[in-house]
């Protein structure tokens, strides 16, 4: 449900037959879906409150958005963030109209903060209630503590041109984390190409269900279950993210990959339609007629 005094929307509870006031990630699924309240399209100013909450987490925080700003120990409240969940609010960026997404992304100061952006009351809390965002040295952060040189701290380069909406979808899309290694295959990147993500070193590389607020680097807790690593979702979203915002991200310096496999298998069609790789090997015809390569060496150069 729409609140014009909050700018945002808003669960209906069916136990108080009433607008709940808790603020979540559905915020976004509206908008999500190309659905605007008729008094926010001709208003830039408050259509950029509707997304102020997007730039508190990109400048008071390391990970990525929450579905809640509430630390409860439940899976479904911070500091956990989910996959989907990101997906979602920028897309809803994504479909900001032209016409109420002119102005560029305010630069923030002591004057101007993440936090004084968002409409009164628009999160149910006080800044102060927010999540802690503690500091690796020890200590926990004050004000907007990843905002520097006119952008955000792992938030991608800055386009002189991008319009408010572009910046945070930049900064979201660049919140991502790299790290992992193949054993054999693929080593792990030096500290000095990971530190072009600021991606940590100890980092596994893996693809969890859900994420943390307070540390890109870290898997989500609490709930019913272990944290699932894999996770289609997270594939998925990541999948989205490169195929379409892939030239907005900050990418680490790959070096080149020379494959050399044993024993591993390709197909081929019943047609003997040749793939571009070249193979030495031996063709085995398959029960269901296709053809199966036992590949003893595969020539190609692969990059991450």
């Amino acid at each position: 449900m729409w609140d014009p005094s909050k700018l945002a929307f808003y669960d209906f509870n069916s136990a108080t037959n009433a607008r709940s006031g808790l603020f979540s990630a559905a915020a976004f699924y509206p908008m999500w879906n190309g659905i605007w309240p008729t008094d926010v399209l001709g208003d830039e100013n408050k259509v950029k409150a509707m997304f102020a909450s997007v730039g508190v987490v990109l400048a008071k925080y390391n990970g990525t958005f929450p579905a809640t700003f509430i630390t409860s120990g439940a899976q479904w409240d911070a500091p956990n963030t989910w996959p989907p969940h990101q997906y979602i609010v920028m897309e809803a960026l994504n479909n900001v109209p032209k016409n109420v997404s002119t102005q560029a992304y305010p630069a923030l100061s002591s004057n101007t903060t993440s936090w004084s952006l968002v409409p009164s009351n628009q999160l149910g809390l006080d800044e102060s209630q927010l999540p802690v965002q503690t500091l690796a040295a020890g200590g926990n952060a004050q004000g907007d503590v990843n905002w520097n040189n006119g952008t955000w701290t792992s938030g991608g380069a800055v386009n002189g041109t991008e319009k408010w909406n572009e910046a945070l979808l930049r900064g979201m899309a660049n919140r991502y984390s790299t790290g992992g290694s193949i054993p054999g295959l693929l080593n792990q990147l030096s500290p000095q190409e990971l530190n072009a993500t600021h991606s940590d070193p100890t980092s596994t590389g893996h693809m969890y269900e859900k994420f943390n607020l307070l540390d890109v680097d870290a898997a989500g807790s609490g709930g019913e279950y272990t944290v699932q690593a894999g996770f289609g979702w997270t594939n998925g979203a990541v999948l989205w993210v490169a195929a379409n915002h892939g030239k907005l991200l900050q990418q680490p310096n790959c070096p080149a990959i020379d494959v050399t496999q044993q024993q591993r298998k390709r197909w081929w069609s019943w047609t003997g339609k040749r793939e571009e790789a070249e193979f030495v090997g031996k063709r085995v015809r398959a029960s269901d007629g296709r053809y199966v390569v036992e590949v003893n060496r595969e020539r190609g150069d692969m990059r991450k």
